[in-house]
């Protein structure tokens, strides 16, 4: 439902075709409710199925310890479940995710490594199309979400080596959407135990 996902699905379906693309969304405690709606609405904008992936990262240790290796624990869950079946069941001959120009100089995106172990495409990386490229294209597209902020995964709010629990990524949810509800857009609200630190541009 990001920008750059959004992006890919809209030009794969301008390449290949309504009926010869679906977009795949992975589901847990990790993704916030509301991103899961955004998600469904981007997809209903562009024309194309949405297939739900249930996925169960929170039941691995490696996960649930928090390491700076967390995203590829969680990217080898989701890949690994479309491998299990999801990519037979639907006659993929391929799978692609939406890592742009930007994500692929950085050396802190552990979830890449998955992807290159399942032979997930990067067409947007290889294409050279960073970030505001992305949002350039998506804005021209006419896409929904083209300016909207990242939104990583609740679990990026829980400081490393601090146990990841549904517990935890509950009370983040409850707390941004609470803000969102108060008219902020761009926020973040870390977890530290028994405190939170609300994360807002200067401006706000």
């Amino acid at each position: 439902g990001g920008v750059d996902s959004s992006l890919l699905l809209a030009l794969a379906t301008q390449a290949l075709g309504v009926d010869s693309v679906i977009a795949l969304l992975g589901v847990s405690p990790s993704l916030a409710a509301e991103e899961r709606t955004a998600a469904h609405d981007v997809a209903r904008q562009i024309g194309v199925r949405v297939v739900e992936v249930m996925t169960y990262e929170g039941d691995r240790p490696e996960y649930q310890a928090n390491g700076p290796d967390r995203c590829f624990h969680c990217k080898e869950e989701l890949f690994s479940r479309i491998d299990d079946g999801i990519a037979d069941r639907y006659g993929l001959d391929a799978i692609a995710y939406g890592e742009n120009a930007d994500d692929a100089r950085r050396p802190d995106r552990p979830g890449a490594q998955a992807a290159t172990n399942h032979h997930v495409l990067r067409p947007l990386a290889e294409a050279g199309m960073t970030k505001l490229t992305v949002r350039t294209l998506a804005r021209a597209m006419g896409l929904q979400v083209a300016d909207k902020p990242a939104a990583p995964c609740l679990a990026s709010r829980i400081p490393h080596h601090q146990l990841v629990t549904p517990a935890k990524l509950s009370q983040i949810e409850r707390a941004e959407a609470a803000l969102r509800q108060l008219g902020f857009a761009e926020l973040r609200v870390r977890h530290h135990d028994d405190i939170a630190r609300i994360e807002l541009p200067p401006a706000d």
